[in-house]
């Protein structure tokens, strides 16, 4: 077992590397009967360290991006000795199962979405590492023109590829960050389509559209053309909430007027708006941060009843930016109480059952 640090912390068993078959085959280790055992912590992992004496050791491990570890939304990481950093691999892994024969009653999963809108460079900078270094998945939502111009204050494409190879979760802002009620139906599609092309040659599902300025998701032509490029999107903010439709995630009421609480307007609680409000403590973000991440709600299987995003923009750039050590206490909290969070690329559209459903 290894701790989120990727430290050992508890030896299963050992084997000779001469004897193990070069064909696939299960091999089991388990702890003796008076063995002390180990209580799994949101972050961990169980892999393999490699031994022998040289240069060339190295530890590979597998690891649940989503939080607590149970086999799901895992991938393997090794560390590259010539570029002495960790590197993701999500193409290559072994199967690996951890089990208990008198495991505790477990409490339901809860689950969280950590939004960060526009490709700001702070969240490279200062809320890319917490999120490794606690094994938490965020949504970052890139207007590809800013990335394709190196424009001051945002990341650029090799920084996002960066956090597409980690895991992170990559989606689409839209081209300029234009206004949509603006612009015509061709120009709308244009800065959907558009981006969504760049992000999927880097690595994004391309599952997921952001409205900017979270204006136009009352608009049922805007919706159709974004319907038309994408499976489902965030529009609105206000709602601790994700998925959440009243029964029904369609477009379309079923006595034919527009439902604007759809699969393309996901509300988000928007944590920068608090600060900018001004007259709120950091004990205070902090505590409505806890209500808020505690409100979701997923069924046993797997149906989405209500799962909190809660979405970042600017981190540690002072005035109403969010500031690092409030941010770094948020991912602290959802670490030690066992949240498992996801991307966008973790959920799926029921089209049968008309909601939302983790992958």
């Amino acid at each position: 077992m290894f701790d989120s640090n990727l430290t050992p912390v508890k030896l299963f068993g050992m084997i000779d590397a001469a004897s193990v078959e070069t064909e696939n085959k299960d091999y089991s280790f388990s702890l003796s009967l008076f063995e002390k055992g180990y209580v799994l912590r949101p972050g961990d992992g169980v892999g393999i360290l490699y031994g022998g004496g040289d240069s060339d050791n190295r530890l590979t491990v597998r690891i649940d991006g989503a939080g607590l570890f149970d086999g799901r939304k895992t991938f393997h990481r090794s560390f590259e000795q010539d570029e002495n950093r960790w590197v993701s691999q999500t193409d290559t892994d072994m199967e690996m199962k951890l089990t208990s024969k008198n495991a505790p009653v477990t409490q339901p999963a809860k689950y969280v979405m950590i939004h960060f809108d526009d490709g700001f460079q702070s969240q490279y900078d200062h809320a890319y590492p917490v999120l490794e270094q606690h094994g938490l998945k965020g949504t970052f939502w890139i207007v590809c023109d800013y990335a394709n111009s190196t424009r001051d204050g945002y990341m650029n494409w090799k920084q996002v590829d960066q956090l597409a190879s980690d895991g992170q979760d990559i989606q689409n802002h839209g081209m300029t960050h234009a206004h949509l009620p603006t612009l015509t139906d061709g120009q709308i599609a244009a800065q959907i389509r558009d981006c969504k092309e760049m992000i999927v040659q880097h690595g994004s599902t391309g599952d997921a559209f952001a409205i900017p300025f979270n204006d136009g998701n009352e608009d049922p032509e805007i919706i159709g053309i974004i319907s038309k490029i994408h499976a489902y999107g965030k529009g609105s903010g206000g709602a601790p909430q994700a998925a959440d439709c009243g029964g029904s995630c369609e477009t379309t009421n079923a006595d034919g007027t527009y439902n604007k609480d759809n699969r393309y307007t996901m509300k988000q609680w928007s944590h920068d708006a608090f600060i900018r409000n001004g007259n709120m403590t950091g004990r205070q973000l902090l505590d409505g941060f806890v209500e808020t991440v505690n409100s979701g709600e997923v069924d046993a299987d797997g149906g989405i009843v209500k799962i909190p995003i809660i979405m970042y923009h600017r981190i540690n750039e002072g005035g109403t930016s969010s500031p690092a050590s409030l941010f770094a206490a948020e991912m602290q909290y959802l670490r030690d109480n066992g949240f498992r969070t996801i991307g966008m690329d973790d959920i799926m559209y029921d089209q049968q059952e008309k909601k939302f459903r983790l992958r």
